[in-house]
């Protein structure tokens, strides 16, 4: 994908608390900024009212949604949860011209579990089918938000359990590749995962955390460049970025056709007008990089 022109980019993704992610696309917000592409949570809330204010918001700012489809543990996409996610699909790439990537595999423990991830993947590629049969809008692609490094047992783990962790999420995601081209028509679902900022620097001890290895199976990665809320800063700049991800090991050996995003969150800015200086400033910083989307 190219980015589009001004100062919002598709090669990057901004993470919005709020279910609504109302303080990100105020109305009037300017078309150059349609490049975004926004995380979304709690969706299945909104009452029909909400969901169209909410779109028509999210459409002024973002091109691209990785929306949730995980209760916790329930995937909707199943009896009236389905029709529910159905009537936002329709929604957001019909009246609002919006991609929309599932996001799911949200539980850190999955990573340590292919088998049960691969069959919550299979569940959503059946929804998509079923829905793309029948000529309706299915899902931009499937992203995947498993975080093992948020397990209490990652901090005290030797360099060789957290390779043994990550080869086991190398293996949910190379199952997900196989499950989307087994059960969906051409053009397949992009596979796409949010991933921490420090893989470079983790990757001097744990080869697997390298991108060029996730890039093996995923379509695109998304580095996570910011902290908790109401932690340390850790994206809230453009120096603050480069000082982040300015490392040759993030880059290198980067597969033809595939491509890094750089996610910033909206927490970390003080206003939409800060959040867009740091957004163009790193499109300078990176745009030259082979596989910067």
């Amino acid at each position: 994908m190219s980015s589009t022109s001004g100062a919002l980019g598709l090669s990057l993704a901004l993470l919005g608390l709020a279910a609504a992610c109302a303080p990100l696309a105020p109305p009037g917000a300017p078309p150059e900024s349609r490049g975004a592409a926004i995380w979304v949570y709690g969706a299945q809330r909104w009452t029909p009212e909400e969901r169209d204010a909410e779109l028509a918001r999210l459409a002024t700012f973002a091109r691209r949604l990785y929306l949730s489809i995980e209760d916790g543990p329930r995937l909707l996409v199943d009896g009236p949860d389905g029709g529910r996610l159905g009537e936002l699909l329709d929604r957001a790439t019909g009246r609002f011209g919006l991609d929309v990537e599932a996001m799911l595999l949200q539980d850190p423990g999955g990573a340590l579990d292919p088998a049960g991830a691969t069959e919550r993947v299979r569940r959503v590629v059946q929804y998509h089918a079923g829905r793309r049969a029948r000529g309706q809008a299915g899902f931009a692609g499937l992203h995947f938000d498993i975080e093992p490094h948020s397990e209490a047992t990652w901090a005290c783990a030797t360099p060789a359990e957290r390779e043994a962790t990550l080869r086991s999420l190398h293996e949910v995601f190379r199952r997900a590749r196989v499950a989307v081209r087994e059960g969906a028509a051409a053009p397949t679902p992009l596979l796409t995962a949010a991933l921490p900022w420090w893989l470079g620097h983790l990757s001097v001890e744990v080869p697997a955390a390298a991108p060029a290895e996730w890039l093996r199976e995923l379509d695109e990665v998304v580095l996570m460049v910011y902290g908790d809320p109401g932690g340390p800063l850790v994206g809230e700049s453009v120096p603050a970025v480069v000082r982040r991800i300015d490392d040759p090991r993030l880059w290198r050996d980067v597969p033809a056709g595939r491509g890094i995003r750089i996610g910033l969150a909206t927490f970390e800015h003080k206003d939409l007008g800060a959040l867009r200086q740091t957004i163009a400033g790193v499109e300078g910083a990176f745009g030259a990089r082979p596989g910067f989307r």
